[in-house]
Parts: structure tokens; C-alpha cells; sequence
């Protein structure tokens, strides 16, 4: 019996021509994200793809260099989670797709403005991927410090008093596609002293904490006298509020007092015409 031996040819696998694959980028909203990639054969045309939170990939329609090796766009809070990835053909008419890389977009910090003794709360865009170090800036000079403690993308101040009015806050986040931290912009703490009427939008009044001026000292103010002057009278000491009662109008009783006293001239006017008719008549009766 013969015996036959099958050679299967073996094929060694070709290495990609995409010796540099996107990457992952974190930015703040409204900074600039950049992917790039890098190819090793002769490219005839790059289109970058971009996914919107988990559909189809689709050739990107804005940015700069959508043809190009490097893609940038400037990035709007709705964009974090999106997906970037890039086809490139060759010389040969072969397409190549490189790897999908995630876009992270974290939002900035909001100013925050309350009434003395309210809670303030800043935070940014959640991801537990990443790590949180929030700073803050009395306005001393000092610039911005460390907040031992802050590490989560929420920082508050339970009871904010008026001495903090005009303090700035801001976070440093490292983690995937950060090399050593990003950093947000400033968020400014206004503290009021209370809350201010102002005219509402429907025409009326209302309470609501306006942003003021900061108040904070610079010199030694001025002090004003609180302690009334001593008084010699004893009532005005008994009762020191006196001059803050309600005027009493004594009108009604000066009118009523000037009815009756014309009431009791006439009848007086008229027993004394009586008289004096009586006592003519009198006369009168005994002369006949």
C-alpha cells in the first residue's frame, strides 16, 4: 500500500500596514481633540469614521483633516462617549480600518451663587476610569491650592459663609488618554449677605440671591456708635421702643367734642329766649 503525505501549505500572516493606531483623548468641552494614525505603505486616501453613542460609523462631516493622518474637532459636552476610527486605502486599492478610539468630554465647573450659610456644590462629567483633584483660590495671592479630600467629581461646601465670597475652584483629572492631568476652568463662589428683592419676569416681586459686589475688608472699616445716649427721663428708659409706636390721630374726638359743645350753646340760646318771652308776658298780663 502506497502511502501519500498532503503537504498544507502554511501562509504567514501579513502585519497590518497601520503601525500607529488612534488613541483614546480626554479634553474639557469646547477643547480641541486630536486622533492621529500612522501607515507604513503608500496611502491613496484617509477617512475618518466617527460612531454617536453606539450606531453606525460614518465619515465625519466637520473637524479639520478628516483626509488627512491627523483628525482634530472641538468638542461640545454631547460628544462625550463618541468613537473615532479611520479607513485608509492603499496603492493597491486594498482598504484598511484601523481601531476605534473613544472621545471623553468632561464638563467645566458652573459659577455658583447663594445666601450666606448655604450648601455649594461643584462637579464635573462622572467616570469612574478617572481621578479627581479639585483646588481652590481664597484670593489671597496664593493662587490655587489643593483640597485634601476632594477626590471625586463632586466637591461642596455645606455652610458657606460670607468670608468665601469670590473663592475660584477647579479640578485636575488624570486617567486613559491624559498624559499626567488635564485641568477644568475656574468656577467662581459668590456668597450673598441675604437674599435681595428684585422684579421678577412676570412683572411682580420676588426673593431671589443677585451676585454682589465682594465685601471682603481691606482696611480697618469705620465703627459706628450703637449705644444710645443715657436719658434723664425715667419713662423714655422704661420703655425705650416708645418712639417707635404708632401715631394716634385725635381727630374723630376733636370733632365729637366741638358737636357736643355746640349742642349744649343752642339749648342754652333757647332757654334763654324762653325766659325772656315769659317774663314779657308776664308784663304784659298784669298791666291789663
Amino acid at each position: 500500500m502506497a502511502i501519500q503525505i498532503f503537504f498544507i501549505p502554511l501562509t504567514a500572516a501579513v502585519p497590518s500596514p497601520i503601525t500607529g493606531q488612534p488613541q483614546n483623548q480626554a479634553v474639557f468641552e469646547t477643547e480641541n481633540a486630536s486622533f492621529t494614525v500612522t501607515f507604513s505603505g503608500i496611502v491613496s486616501l484617509y477617512q475618518w469614521q466617527v460612531r454617536h453613542n453606539g450606531g453606525d460609523f460614518v465619515s465625519v462631516s466637520d473637524g479639520c483633516g478628516g483626509n488627512t493622518g491627523m483628525y482634530e474637532i472641538k468638542t461640545t459636552a454631547d460628544m462625550n462617549g463618541w468613537e473615532y476610527k479611520v479607513a485608509i486605502d492603499d496603492d493597491n486599492g486594498r482598504t484598511h480600518h484601523s481601531s476605534s478610539a473613544a472621545l471623553i468630554v468632561f464638563s467645566n465647573p458652573s459659577d455658583k451663587n447663594i445666601s450666606e450659610h448655604e450648601s455649594a456644590t461643584f462637579e464635573v462629567t462622572e467616570n469612574s476610569s478617572y481621578d479627581y483633584a479639585w483646588l481652590e483660590d481664597r484670593g489671597d495671592g496664593s493662587g490655587f491650592l489643593p483640597l485634601l479630600g476632594s477626590s471625586g467629581y463632586q466637591f461642596s461646601i455645606p455652610d458657606a459663609t460670607s468670608d468665601m465670597n469670590g473663592y475660584k475652584y477647579k479640578v485636575q483629572i488624570s486617567g486613559p488618554g491624559i498624559n499626567d492631568y488635564i485641568e477644568s476652568g475656574a468656577a467662581t463662589l459668590t456668597v450673598n449677605n441675604g437674599p435681595v428683592n428684585k422684579i421678577s419676569s412676570s412683572g411682580g416681586y420676588g426673593t431671589e440671591n443677585v451676585k454682589i459686589i465682594d465685601k471682603r475688608v481691606t482696611s480697618a472699616p469705620l465703627t459706628q456708635n450703637t449705644n444710645p445716649a443715657p436719658s434723664n427721663n425715667k419713662s423714655e428708659e422704661m420703655n425705650p421702643n416708645q418712639n417707635e409706636q404708632p401715631v394716634v390721630s385725635n381727630e374723630p374726638v376733636e370733632k365729637e367734642s366741638q358737636s357736643a359743645l355746640r349742642t349744649i350753646v343752642a339749648v342754652i340760646f333757647f332757654v334763654l329766649i324762653a325766659g325772656v318771652l315769659i317774663v314779657i308776658a308776664m308784663n304784659m298780663f298784669k298791666k291789663k
